[in-house]
């Protein structure tokens, strides 16, 4: 596969969202704001400042929903009104969520992250994935995730996959009532990140730590790997009007604790033989 550059020089991409207008919208998660790539190549930005957004969903009346630091929110571009969604969890603040993905019921899964420690660079606390209704319900659904990432379900809703950074790359069984069940080992990767599932049940799995992305068979096995310039590959996404344009996202090397080294923050664009499955809205009100 070969790729194009559609723009770099930023620090640390995050959540690739294409629209149907082919609008491709991201986040930088240590510069904060969420941003927009025009089909003519310009940028607009907007919510400067939150940091953290590591998901991007739509909402089903022209909202965006945006993970971040101090939890949910659904932001609308023309008004510019932040309609806040999930802010406390057990009667405290959520703190940071990470990557999120509609359920295809209009709510979302969403993994909650000890963003000031992973920051830091040291060891995270271990956090739960939610399910959030779009009553408002919250749903416990997997206890003790260190550094929840990519999230993503298999083309027939009956399995779902998680990435835990630094430990594994998982798979659960959906129970009937969306609980999740007989969690297990799918690929033993340390430096999974964003994910995203095709039409075909592969998996698309971005690497930080391996220059590119992993495509999965649905038994596990290998597929391919696709090579990119910089290491620090963070997130995966198809688009496009046949859903055939992938896009990847990618961070920059720092030093521990933190210290930036270089932005090579990149967003690269190719085309898969295998068209991505449509991404759900959600329905929040």
């Amino acid at each position: 596969m070969e790729f194009k550059t559609l723009l770099s020089g930023w620090e640390f991409l995050e959540a690739p969202r294409a629209d149907t207008g082919g609008n491709l919208y991201f986040s930088d998660v240590t510069i904060g704001g969420l941003h927009k790539r025009l089909p003519d190549g310009r940028i607009e930005s907007f919510l400067p400042g939150r940091t953290w957004i590591g998901g991007i969903a739509f909402n089903d009346d022209g909202g965006i929903v945006c993970s971040g630091r101090s939890g949910l929110i659904c932001f609308y571009e023309k008004t510019g009104e932040i309609r806040p969604l999930l802010s406390e969890l057990d009667g405290k603040p959520v703190g940071a969520i990470n990557d999120i993905y509609p359920d295809g019921h209009g709510g979302l899964i969403a993994g909650l992250i000890d963003s000031k420690n992973v920051g830091a660079g040291r060891p995270a606390e271990p956090r739960p994935l939610i399910r959030l209704d779009k009553s408002g319900a919250v749903t416990r659904l997997c206890e003790g995730v260190g550094v929840p990432n990519g999230i993503g379900f298999s083309p027939d809703w009956r399995q779902l996959y998680l990435s835990e950074s630094y430990k594994a790359l998982w798979v659960f069984d959906v129970a009937p009532d969306g609980g999740l069940e007989s969690r297990r080992l799918f690929a033993d990767i340390k430096d999974a990140d964003g994910l995203a599932v095709d039409a075909e049940g592969g998996i698309w799995v971005a690497r930080f730590d391996s220059f590119g992305v992993t495509r999965f068979r649905p038994n596990g096995e290998i597929a391919a790997h696709y090579e990119v310039p910089v290491r620090e590959v963070q997130s995966v996404s198809f688009g496009g009007k046949d859903l055939r344009d992938l896009y990847i996202v990618t961070g920059s090397s720092y030093t521990n604790p933190g210290k930036l080294t270089e932005k090579t923050g990149t967003i690269y664009q190719g085309r898969s033989d295998v068209p991505g499955l449509p991404l759900p809205v959600t329905r929040f009100r």
